[in-house]
C-alpha cells in the first residue's frame, strides 16, 4: 500500500484502522500514484497481508464478527469481489439496508455467518478475490438520520 498510496494515506490507515477511507483520501500527496484505489479494501494490496490467507470450501459456513468504535447509521453488506476487476463476482452474500440503526448494534449486525458460494475456479490463486465488508454511512437524512457520509471496508484474502 505505500508504494502505491504513498505515506499519507498509509500512515492514516495505519495509524486509524477503524477510521473511513474518506480520513485517508483526505491524506493524499504527490507520491500517491495512479493504482492507488482507497475505495477498494481500503488501498490494501494482496502483497501486504500474504501471512493471513484463508483456505475456504464450497458451503463452508464463515463467522465474522465486527468491530465497530464509530455508531453510524447506513446500509451494510458482505460480497466477493475479484481483486483484479475491483468488482462484485457474488453476492451480496448477507446485506443490511438500514445497518446501525440501535446500539450496541444487534448480534445479527455484528456476528453472523455467509456461505462460501461456487466460485468455479475464480478465487482458486492467492489474490484473486476478496471477502469485502463493506458498510456505507449516507448524509443524515430522514432515512438514515445520524448519517455521516462515511465509508468503512474490511477484507479478507481468501482461496476457495
Amino acid at each position: 500500500m505505500l508504494a502505491s498510496c504513498g505515506a499519507g494515506p498509509y500512515n492514516n490507515i495505519k495509524a486509524d484502522t477503524y477510521g473511513p477511507i474518506e480520513n485517508a483520501v483526505a491524506k493524499i500527496g504527490s507520491d500517491t500514484k495512479s493504482d492507488c484505489d482507497l475505495y477498494f479494501c481500503k488501498g490494501l494490496k494482496y502483497e501486504d497481508n500474504t501471512a493471513n490467507v484463508y483456505s475456504y470450501t464450497v458451503g463452508q459456513i464463515v463467522n465474522m464478527q465486527t468491530d465497530i468504535e464509530a455508531h453510524h447509521r447506513g446500509y451494510c453488506n458482505v460480497s466477493i469481489l475479484s481483486t483484479e476487476t475491483k468488482k462484485i463476482i457474488s453476492g451480496p452474500l448477507i446485506a443490511w439496508p438500514f445497518w446501525g440503526m440501535q446500539y450496541p448494534y444487534p448480534p445479527e449486525e455484528s456476528n453472523f455467518n455467509i456461505t462460501i458460494p461456487d466460485l468455479g475456479t475464480q478465487c482458486k490463486e492467492p489474490g484473486k478475490c476478496v471477502i469485502q465488508w463493506y458498510w456505507y454511512s449516507p448524509p443524515n437524512n430522514a432515512s438514515y438520520p445520524g448519517g455521516n457520509n462515511q465509508t468503512y471496508e474490511s477484507c479478507i484474502d481468501f482461496t476457495a
